[in-house]
C-alpha cells in the first residue's frame, strides 16, 4: 500500500531503513578495525585523526546520521593507545590545573542546587580534558609536533577554501550556509565554528603556524606554499566580518613585530594596518560604541559580575548563564566566573598563565625581551622558535576569547595541548638531569594570584565599559 503523500510503498521504506541500518554497521565496523589497528601499530595517527574530527569535522557532512560516535570512539582508542604505551610525566602543573578546572564543573552544578546536572558537566567537558592529556603528554620530539602542526595549518587552508566559495555561492562542500546580518554577509564553518567570530579566531591562531612553517621549508618551494595558504586565510579571516577576530590579528601582529623587529616599528605598522583595517571593515560598529550588539554584550558583562557576586564561590552553575540572560556572555572570563566561581576561574585563568609564562620564558634569550632590542627568528634555537610560535597563536585566540564565550571549547584545549607538548620539548631539553617537570610548579602560586587578582581588574574594566557606553 503507497502512501500518498510521497509515493512510498511501506516495503520501500523498509527496505529504505534496512539499507541506512546496514551502512551504519558497516561504517562502525571499518572505524572500530581502524581504531584496533592504529592503537597497536600508530598512536601519533590517532592524535592527528583527532584533530581532523575536531577541526575539519568531516564526520558532520560525510557519515551517515547516527554515526557521530565516532568522535568518541576515536578519542577512547587514542587514550587507550596512551594508556598501553610509555610510562609518561604528568608532573607539569598544566594538567593539574586543568584537571582542577574540570572538577570545579560538577561541582558547580552541585552547590548551585543543579546536582543532577553534575554528570553532564563532566561528560561534556571530558573530551577536552581527555584529549590535552592524551596530546601533551604523547608528542615527544619536534619532528613530531612540526607534523602536527603542518596539518593544522592545511586543515584550516580547507576551511579557508570553504568559506570563500561559501561567500560567492552561498554555500560550499562541506554544506555549511552563508550568514546574512543586516545585509551584510558573513562566513562561517560547521560545529563549533558556526559561529562567523569563532572561525575568526581558528583563522587567527592558525597563522603563526603557517609563517612557522613557511620559516622551516624557506630553502624549498614549500615555504611559498605556507605563504599562499596564509593569505587564503587573511582573507577568509575578513570574509568573517569578526570585529574580535580583527583585533586579535592586530595583536598577534604586534608582539611578532615588537619580537622581531623592535616596540616603535611594531607600534607603527600595527597602528597603520589597524586604521586601514577599520575602513574595510564593511560593519560600521565598534567595541564599547553605541551600537545595540556592543551595547547587549556590556550589559551582559555586568549581568555576569552581578552573578558572581551571588554566588561567588562555585558560581551559578555549569551552562546556566543563559537562563538569565538571552545572549550568552560573550567573554570567556566572565562566563568562567559567573558560572564556576571563584574556584573554576582560578584554576581556569591559572591554567592559560602558567602555560603563556612557561612558552615565553622558553622562547626568550637569557637576558630577557627588551624594547628597544630586536630578537631575529635566526637567532632562536629550533625549541625556542616552536615555543614563539604557540605563545602567538594562542595569544591570538585568547585576545580573541576576550569577546567570545570560549571557555569550555574543545579547540582552546587541542591548542593548549600542543604548546604544552612544544613546552615539555623544550623543558627536557635544557634540563637534562631531571626526572620530571614538577620544578615548573614554582610559578604556580603567583600565577594562581595574579588569576584571583583579574578579578578586580575585570570588574572595573566593565564598569568603566558600562560608564561610557550610557
Amino acid at each position: 500500500m503507497s502512501d500518498g503523500r510521497n509515493g512510498r510503498s511501506e516495503h520501500d521504506c523498509v527496505h529504505l531503513y534496512s539499507r541506512k541500518t546496514t551502512i551504519k554497521k558497516v561504517v562502525s565496523f571499518i572505524v572500530l578495525g581502524l581504531a584496533a589497528f592504529l592503537i597497536v601499530m600508530s598512536p601519533q595517527m590517532l592524535i592527528a585523526i583527532n584533530l581532523l574530527l575536531v577541526v575539519l569535522r568531516p564526520q558532520e557532512f560525510l557519515l551517515p546520521a547516527g554515526t557521530g560516535g565516532i568522535v568518541m570512539l576515536m578519542l577512547s582508542a587514542a587514550a587507550v593507545a596512551w594508556i598501553i604505551g610509555k610510562k609518561k610525566d604528568l608532573s607539569y602543573p598544566q594538567l593539574t590545573l586543568l584537571t582542577g578546572f574540570f572538577l570545579a564543573l560538577p561541582l558547580s552544578s552541585i552547590f548551585s542546587g543543579n546536582g543532577g546536572e553534575a554528570s553532564t558537566a563532566l561528560s561534556e567537558f571530558f573530551p577536552a580534558w581527555l584529549l590535552f592529556l592524551v596530546i601533551s603528554s604523547s608528542i615527544e620530539t619536534l619532528e613530531q609536533l612540526r607534523r602536527f602542526v603542518y596539518l593544522l595549518v592545511f586543515l584550516t587552508f580547507l576551511i579557508a577554501v570553504h568559506s570563500i566559495e561559501q561567500y560567492y555561492s552561498d554555500t560550499a562542500w562541506a554544506g555549511a550556509e552563508i550568514l546574512i546580518e543586516n545585509g551584510v554577509r558573513r562566513v562561517r564553518y560547521l560545529g563549533i565554528f558556526h559561529d562567523p567570530n569563532d572561525l575568526g579566531i581558528l583563522f587567527v591562531c592558525s597563522l603563526p603556524l603557517a609563517y612557522y612553517g613557511a620559516r622551516e621549508f624557506r630553502q624549498s618551494v614549500v615555504s611559498f606554499l605556507f605563504l599562499a595558504a596564509a593569505l587564503v586565510i587573511v582573507y577568509a579571516l575578513y570574509l568573517t566580518k569578526s570585529r574580535g577576530g580583527m583585533l586579535s590579528l592586530g595583536f598577534v601582529l604586534m608582539l611578532a613585530l615588537w619580537r622581531h623587529f623592535d616596540f616603535l616599528k611594531a607600534a607603527i605598522v600595527t597602528g597603520v594596518l589597524a586604521v586601514v583595517g577599520a575602513g574595510l571593515q564593511l560593519r560600521k560598529e565598534s567595541i564599547g560604541g553605541g551600537d545595540q550588539s556592543s551595547l547587549d554584550r556590556i550589559d551582559g558583562w555586568g549581568l555576569g559580575m552581578e552573578l558572581f557576586q551571588s554566588n561567588p564561590l562555585f558560581g551559578i552553575g555549569y551552562n546556566h548563564y543563559m537562563d538569565y540572560y538571552y545572549l550568552t556572555a560573550h567573554n570567556s572570563l566572565v562566563l568562567a566566573l559567573s558560572e564556576t566561581g571563584l574556584v573554576g576561574y582560578i584554576f581556569w585563568v591559572s591554567f592559560f598563565i602558567v602555560l603563556m609564562s612557561l612558552l615565553l620564558k622558553v622562547s626568550l634569550k637569557p637576558e630577557g625581551l627588551k624594547l628597544k632590542e630586536s630578537e631575529p627568528w635566526d637567532s632562536l634555537e629550533p625549541a625556542q622558535q616552536i615555543n614563539w610560535i604557540f605563545f602567538l597563536s594562542l595569544a591570538g585566540y585568547l585576545f580573541g576569547s576576550f569577546f567570545l564565550s570560549q571557555t569550555y571549547t574543545i579547540f582552546l584545549f587541542l591548542l593548549s595541548a600542543f604548546a604544552t607538548a612544544a613546552w615539555l620539548i623544550a623543558y627536557r631539553q635544557y634540563n637534562p638531569g631531571e626526572d620530571d617537570a614538577s620544578a615548573a610548579w614554582s610559578i604556580v602560586p603567583i600565577s594562581m594570584a595574579a588569576a584571583a587578582g583579574s578579578i578586580v581588574v575585570l570588574w572595573l574594566l566593565i564598569h568603566i565599559l558600562i560608564k561610557i557606553s550610557y
